[in-house]
């Protein structure tokens, strides 16, 4: 077998290119939520 995946690093690249979206989405949600509460957008 030529090509061979490595798992355990493709793994490891997958949740750091993940762990900034994840870290930006829950800072940003705080936000998110007060926009709507002060907005008062109904469903």
């Amino acid at each position: 077998m030529r090509y061979v995946t490595e798992m355990n690093q493709t793994f490891a690249q997958t949740v750091l290119a993940i762990l900034p979206l994840i870290l930006a989405f829950f800072l940003a949600q705080r936000y998110y939520i007060q926009g709507v509460v002060v907005t008062g957008v109904k469903g």
